[in-house]
């Protein structure tokens, strides 16, 4: 659909501006071929416009959005301008390769901005604008104009700027909450204020860009929305300056998941939606918080004992979006220090054993140790406990550490035990402990391995002390994770490598289990 007016009212465009707010935000900065790879997915989405950059802040970013304009095709693609005739003739350079192309010209408008940055009265910042759009028109048929802190601008002044704007010839008139200042209550009122003083213009159409400085961005572009606004700025994941941009997926999922209260609708396939999020998390860099909504880890994640008896009886019961929906495969019933027994029981049965209610009591009494221990439990981790014949004792697999160390080296010496208690010491040397612990294990499993990444947290302000590991494995191109707590850093280290190690032992013989039953049908079936 790109930027067409639409004859349906209900349609809101979706303006997406990773590439330009969130990009230039400290920590998210993007080269030209990520900025490529990211526009390809905005256009999947189903984005409608994508501002590419801010063509005149340097020529990097002006090739970038060439590069953009030249190679994506669908969506209108704009670049950012100040009320400047260089800024506007950089943005022309740019944006030549498009299709659709937007000029997006922005000009503050407070008080606090004309007097400490512009320097300029009313009277000037409203001649300013309608040159630069006079301007703009030369070169582009859709312009967009922005009244940079609109929020704090005063009414009669926006309303005014709005419609010296909307005569200049911009098509597209966006009210930013800059600065994150504003609330939903607030806000619906500008929207509506300003929808009203352009009633000679029933063409335009409003955006809203908020800024999450107090929390409330998602919150703003929803009332902004129900104000009249039929655009809305976004990024993926809130990136952008200071505390980011309301995000794409929140507001898209909102009006997806509430018709009843707004009755609008985009053109995004949201079933893209978690795929773009970790694209762009790879491209910058930057982890997405367990808990972010929709896209988080934790979105569609139930740990709580309670919860998970009510998942399993009614997904609805805890969740009001389907995980499918936004690209995530299914729900995760997360197995933790937190699950009932119902739910162990559940993930027993669903890898073949059903227990009766002494086994699974010895079942669940190691299960609550061991989560004390690590955190979540997987698939491998319930299956270790489900096999072990003393799965209710003390773990099998702790170890005794005795070290020495000498100039240039560490010596390390690990007493382990085996599944059936039978003790193994091995010894090994490496420039430190971790790393002659790491030799003795490789050689105690007879696996080569590689550590991919580790993490270790000292523990010190708990009340238990010790420490805690969460290590990486890549042995024979796989990736295997283990995690281990201890008392020091590098025990509960060594004892994350155990349990990657174990993880892959479990699956490897999984799979020779399956080979040869698989053989043996074959041979059935000559015979």
């Amino acid at each position: 659909m790109s930027t067409e007016r639409t004859k349906d009212p209900n349609r809101v465009l979706i303006f997406d501006t990773s590439l330009r707010d969130g990009e230039q935000a400290p920590g998210f900065s993007l080269g030209v071929e990520h900025k490529l790879m990211m526009a390809h997915a905005l256009k999947d989405l189903g984005v409608d416009i994508i501002e590419a950059g801010f063509a005149a802040s340097s020529p990097g970013d002006e090739e970038a959005i060439q590069t953009i304009a030249r190679e994506v095709h669908g969506p209108t693609f704009a670049s950012l301008c100040r009320a400047l005739e260089s800024d506007i003739d950089a943005a022309t350079r740019a944006l030549a390769p498009a299709k659709n192309r937007r000029c997006h010209v922005f000009l503050a408008t407070s008080p606090i901005h004309r007097e400490f940055k512009l320097k300029k009265s009313r009277s000037q910042v409203v001649e300013i604008t309608a040159k630069a759009i006079a301007h703009a028109k030369k070169s582009f048929d859709d312009i967009e104009f922005s009244a940079e802190d609109a929020i704090r601008t005063e009414p009669d002044f926006l309303a005014e700027v709005c419609i010296a704007a909307a005569e200049a010839g911009a098509t597209t008139l966006n009210l930013p909450d800059t600065v994150g200042y504003t609330t939903p209550k607030e806000i619906f009122k500008i929207f509506a204020d300003v929808k009203a003083a352009l009633k000679d213009h029933p063409d335009i159409i409003l955006s809203a860009h908020n800024h999450n400085d107090l929390g409330l961005a998602v919150a703003n572009t929803l009332a902004a929305l129900e104000a009249g606004a039929r655009q809305i700025e976004l990024t993926i994941n809130g990136i952008g300056e200071r505390a980011g941009n309301a995000a794409l997926e929140e507001v898209v999922m909102a009006l997806r998941t509430r018709p009843d209260v707004y009755g609008l609708h985009t053109g995004i396939d949201t079933t893209k939606l978690a795929h773009t999020s970790r694209l762009l998390s790879r491209a910058t860099g930057t982890v997405v918080v367990r808990n972010k909504a929709v896209v988080g880890k934790n979105a569609f994640a139930h740990e709580s004992g309670i919860h998970q008896h009510g998942m399993l009886s009614n997904a609805r019961t805890y969740e009001i979006m389907n995980p499918e929906d936004v690209g995530i495969e299914k729900s995760n019933l997360v197995l933790g220090k937190h699950s009932g027994r119902h739910a162990i029981a559940k993930q027993a049965a669903a890898l073949g054993y059903e227990l009766d209610e002494l086994a699974l009591g010895e079942l669940f009494t190691a299960f609550k140790r061991r989560a004390d221990e690590i955190g979540e439990i997987d698939e491998f981790e319930l299956m270790s406990l489900l096999t072990r014949s003393n799965a209710d004792k003390d773990d099998a697999r702790l170890f005794k550490i005795t070290s020495e160390t000498t100039r240039d080296s560490v010596s390390i010496t690990l007493d382990l035990f085996r599944d059936n208690g039978d003790p193994l010491q091995v010894t090994a040397s490496g420039l430190n402990a971790f790393e002659a612990g790491f030799r003795a294990l490789v050689d105690a499993y007879q696996i080569e391995a590689r550590v991919n990444d580790c993490e270790i947290i000292q523990s010190g302000f708990t009340f238990d002390g010790g420490a805690f590991a969460e290590i990486s494995l890549q042995i024979k191109g796989e990736v295997y994770r283990g995690r281990g707590r201890g008392p020091d850093p590098v025990w509960a280290g060594l004892r994350a490598i155990c349990d990657g190690f174990e993880k892959y032992v479990f699956l490897h013989d999984r799979k020779m289990k399956a080979q040869n039953s698989d053989s043996g049908k074959i041979h059935e079936t000559a015979r």
